[in-house]
């Protein structure tokens, strides 16, 4: 199940608050599904009015902004992988599903779209071994009802559509007392763990900024760099520790990669370090030009060459590639290299790359190569009277 704030639905939030509204909610054959999230609780004001039901029941309808709730399948079964399975499996079935299903190879599906977002959803959580070990405690319908909840900092809303708000750790904790009575009841252990997450936030230590050089080429084909970081400790004694950065392919200059749990140390031994902030920099090729996703590049060919057309060599960022140079090629075409570019970061595919030609003339000639060109000159402007 997903819980959402909704301004416009009267729903439950979880299994267990759908149980407890159930005997408030309209007849099944009059509920209507929500637009946004196609939920099948979803009731409208109009139908289910609002005053028709107990106090506690429409203060907490009302205070919560009204959940919405819909089905949602197991991560795990989503990659088809089993819940024993390695980070290294994880992520190949992700790649494979993302591939399959990926906007950009189904144009116009929405079935497709919809899948891409799910298998998305799925590995954004269990990449992550504080994500996955929390997901593996409270399953789907917990990780939802927390609103997105990320390990250090806290509840992400369902901020993708309209008419939605990010719900605080306070509004969740209030709901279920509302409900409940207080933290001994059903969703008792939902309560403690949004307790025990503001407990380490407010003991959380102080996030690390760093910046990293990479060249274009490592930008693109991804590097690892292990970085020396200076961070105060709880004592307050300056140390220092080694981290790994792993950059991914296709990151630009001025990009930050977070590594959580690797800055400043916590304010106390309860608490939960920060985040270290590293933010990369890119620099500047000598030959290639880089414009988000695509690589520019100019060539230089001669002048016969551009005439009656060449294979020339043309660097690109895994080497040098041939590419063929059409008969008659002007100054300042621009020839396209399919899939020759930069990687879509935290996509599929690649960019492309652009050979602008820059058509050069000799400085100098010898009589018979002027008196060819003389002779060219006088055939070409007869043909064109001709024409």
């Amino acid at each position: 199940m997903s819980a959402a704030v909704c301004t416009s639905c009267v729903g439950a939030g979880s299994i267990a608050l759908s149980q407890h509204f159930w005997p408030y909610m309209c007849p099944p054959k009059q509920q209507r599904a929500c637009p946004p999230l196609r939920g099948t609780w979803c009731n409208s004001l109009p139908i289910c009015e609002l005053e028709t039901l107990p106090n506690h029941v429409r203060t907490t309808m009302q205070s919560c902004c009204h959940a919405v709730s819909y089905a949602k399948r197991d991560f795990y079964e989503v990659l088809g992988v089993s819940k024993t399975a390695p980070d290294s499996e994880i992520k190949k079935a992700y790649y494979k599903l993302a591939k399959q299903y990926h906007p950009d190879s189904n144009k116009g599906d929405e079935k497709a779209q919809r899948k891409f977002q799910e298998v998305s959803e799925a590995y954004d959580t269990l990449k992550d071994s504080k994500k996955r070990s929390l997901y593996d405690r409270v399953g789907p319908e917990g990780m939802d009802n927390m609103g997105g909840f990320d390990g250090d900092h806290g509840f992400q809303g369902a901020q993708g559509f309209g008419g939605f708000r990010q719900a605080s750790p306070e509004e969740y904790t209030d709901l279920f007392e509302n409900v409940f009575g207080g933290r001994g009841g059903g969703m008792g252990s939902f309560a403690s763990l949004f307790e025990q997450q503001r407990q380490q936030q407010r003991m959380r230590g102080p996030d690390l900024h760093v910046q990293v050089r990479i060249s274009l080429r490592e930008a693109a084909e991804g590097v690892s760099r292990t970085m020396q970081i200076p961070f105060r400790g709880i004592s307050g004694k300056r140390e220092t520790r080694a981290v790994q950065v792993d950059i991914p392919p296709g990151i630009d200059g001025g990009q930050s990669i977070e590594i959580e749990g690797e800055g400043g140390a916590a304010a106390a031994k309860d608490g939960v370090a920060g985040s270290l902030f590293v933010e990369v920099q890119v620099a500047a090729d000598k030959v290639l030009n880089r414009r988000g996703s695509h690589i520019h590049v100019t060539i230089d060919v001669d002048f016969v060459d551009a005439i009656l057309g060449t294979d020339a060599k043309v660097p690109t960022l895994t080497g040098f590639k041939e590419l063929s140079i059409g008969r008659g090629t002007q100054p300042g075409d621009r020839l396209r290299m399919k899939g020759a570019g930069m990687p879509i970061l935290g996509g599929y595919g690649k960019g492309d790359q652009f050979v602008h030609v820059n058509v050069t003339l000799p400085r100098s000639t010898t009589q018979r190569q002027r008196e060819l060109l003389v002779e060219f000159q006088n055939e070409a402007e007869a043909r064109a009277k001709t024409a």
